[in-house]
C-alpha cells in the first residue's frame, strides 16, 4: 500500500521559545486497521538543510528551545507498517513571537490577577 502525501501539520500555541504542532486530521485518511509512524522535520532559515525533530505513533508534539523572533519550517511524513514513506507534506512556516511580547503578557495577566485580589479583600 503507498501512502498518500499528507497534509502540512496544524500549528497549535507558539511562544517565543516554543511550537504546539498536531497532525490528527491526517489519521482520519488512514486505514483504521494499519499502524502507521509519523515523523516531523525542521528547517531554520540558517540551516538549508532539514533535521527530525519528532518520529514516533501520536498525532502532537510540543519543539522547545526555539529562538524568539525566529521563522521555523516544519514538514509531516507518514510510514507504514511495511517502512513506506509518504512524500513530505509542504512546510509550514511559523514564527516565533518575542520575548518582549511574551513577558508583558505574563506581566499584564499578573497585574490583572493581583487586581482581583485586591479588589475581592
Amino acid at each position: 500500500m503507498i501512502v498518500e502525501r499528507p497534509e502540512p501539520p496544524v500549528v497549535g500555541k507558539v511562544t517565543h521559545h516554543s511550537i504546539e504542532l498536531e497532525w490528527s486530521h491526517v489519521k482520519d485518511r488512514l486505514a483504521p486497521s494499519k499502524r502507521f509512524r509519523f515523523t516531523i522535520q525542521e528547517s531554520d532559515l540558517t540551516r538549508r538543510d532539514w533535521s527530525t525533530v519528532y518520529s514516533g505513533y501520536g498525532t502532537y508534539t510540543t519543539i522547545e528551545n526555539l529562538e524568539p523572533s525566529t521563522e521555523y519550517n516544519y514538514r509531516l511524513c507518514i510510514i507504514n507498517a511495511e517502512n513506506e514513506r509518504s512524500e513530505f507534506s509542504q512546510a509550514v512556516v511559523i514564527r516565533t513571537t518575542s520575548e518582549f511580547l511574551f513577558f508583558i503578557f505574563f506581566v499584564g495577566r499578573l497585574n490583572i490577577f493581583i487586581l482581583k485580589i485586591i479588589s475581592i479583600k
